[in-house]
């Protein structure tokens, strides 16, 4: 299996204009790390933010946006806090890729 990493700029549109560090990371597909990237000046607690993004992101099929919304909702929104290593975060999001 062949990997590739991001080139280029890896980062949003308007990481800059909004004056964002951010931290990148990618997960495979059984959702362990293998590419992190945190721009200088990014929190160090936002590596670990990242990393579980990916992983729930990856586990669960879907963007974390879901899980922020629906525990911002409420009521049985609520339940996604009590599933270990799920992070009701916006801005993990799962990538397939066709390289093989």
């Amino acid at each position: 299996m062949k990997t590739h990493f991001p080139t280029g700029s890896i980062y949003p549109a308007g990481h800059q204009r909004n004056n964002l560090n951010m931290v990148l990371a990618l997960s495979d597909a059984d959702g362990h790390l293998i590419y992190l990237k945190r721009m200088d000046g990014a929190p160090f607690a936002s590596v670990d933010v990242a990393m579980k993004k990916a992983q729930t992101a990856t586990a669960f099929r879907r963007p974390t946006k879901v899980f922020e919304d629906a525990v911002a909702a409420g009521g049985v929104g609520l339940r996604f806090l009590t599933i270990p290593g799920l992070i009701a975060v916006d801005g993990g999001y799962r990538f397939l890729s066709a390289v093989r």
